[in-house]
């Protein structure tokens, strides 16, 4: 059995030490060997929110090594079926158009890091872009390849044999990842190595402060998310990282009443920022937050949602075929059918 051991970091954007624990969470997806409790907490002097303490870099990677050797496909993966399981990445990209105009990304040379299955790095060639996938786990390399729209290197922006250090991107991608990871800042520092000089960075994570508890919790404050950001965290991030933020979209959670017997029918609200390059601020420089900002949103959106909690324990414990009986006539919804992206709620940044 794998092992791993718990240190405590300095924060990530002003190098304090002084936290306040936010709360105490179980979320492991019944991983024996990580440890049960996992301490969320914000940084007194800025308000950044992390586990605390956590594992190091070499565990964590250890970690997601572990999980991706037990994926297997159980038949063969339809790309169109993944395309429509994964129609919100439709709604990112509109985010990026309207954010650096029409067209923009014909012709653009794009690296998507950490692809995941591909679909966005999909959308993103069919809108015309020259994309590139940058993907580490081997099972999901498998099915990038399968898509025939988009080139794929496996590995990390690091990584010595597949070219990344010497190319660069019009633009640069990167969702759902930086909240995974030990150091955001370093993190963005090394996407940046990869944008072109005036390129541009595009960077989503969930929001904190707009959190879905439809499984619990602990399925939400999860030792595999790092970091909880909010809209001032992540835009302090980039821009310690050398960043200007020009655009913000706040994407609301969403939650689909016609099809409320299933209890996982509801997706988290998601930070959305693109950032050109340029300058790096000083750790002086940064926008600081009441570090309890997290927590009262959090503990708000956590009551409103018990009664989803209930629904989902209850769903849970039902006898397999009655739950396969209710799914004949009330079939599941995929939530990201509600996520659009409304270019009234494109927040243009000029300073924060």
């Amino acid at each position: 059995m794998l092992t791993v051991q718990l240190k405590k970091f300095p924060c990530s954007v002003c190098n304090s030490g002084d936290f306040v624990e936010l709360f105490c969470s179980h979320g492991n997806r019944g991983v024996e060997w990580v440890p049960q409790e996992h301490r969320v907490v914000a940084c007194k002097n800025c308000g950044l929110s992390v586990l605390n303490p956590r594992m190091e870099a070499a565990d964590l990677a250890r970690y997601y090594q572990h999980e991706d050797r037990k994926k297997t496909v159980p038949r063969a993966i339809s790309h169109e079926e993944l395309r429509k399981g994964w129609i919100h990445h439709e709604a990112y990209a509109d985010f990026l158009e309207q954010s650096l105009g029409a067209g923009c990304l014909q012709g653009k040379s794009v690296l998507d890091v950490g692809s995941g299955l591909g679909t966005f790095p999909d959308v993103l060639s069919r809108r015309g872009a020259v994309a590139t996938a940058l993907e580490a786990s081997p099972f999901a390399q498998g099915v990038l390849k399968g898509w025939g729209t988009v080139e794929v290197l496996e590995g990390s922006l690091g990584g010595n044999n597949n070219g990344c250090s010497r190319r660069s991107w019009d633009i640069v991608t990167s969702l759902a990842v930086i909240e995974h990871v030990n150091h955001p800042v370093e993190f963005v520092k090394e996407l940046s190595s990869a944008v072109k000089p005036g390129g541009y960075l595009y960077i989503n994570t969930p929001d904190a402060e707009e959190p879905m508890f439809t499984d619990g919790w602990d399925m939400y404050f999860k030792f595999v998310h790092t970091y909880y950001f909010t809209k001032i965290s992540l835009m302090n991030v980039l821009r310690l990282a050398g960043f200007e933020i020009l655009t913000l979209w706040r994407q609301p959670r969403t939650l689909l009443l016609r099809n409320f017997l299933h209890p996982r029918n509801g997706y988290m609200g998601m930070l959305h920022v693109l950032g050109r390059k340029g300058t790096p601020i000083s750790a002086a420089q940064i926008v600081k937050e009441d570090p309890l900002t997290i927590k009262k949103a959090a503990s708000a959106i956590h009551r409103s949602d018990r009664w989803i909690q209930t629904w989902a324990a209850i769903w849970r414990n039902l006898p397999p075929g009655i739950r396969i009986a209710k799914d004949r006539f009330v079939p599941k919804i995929p939530v990201n059918e509600g996520i659009r992206f409304n270019p009234s709620d494109l927040q243009r940044i000029s300073s924060i």
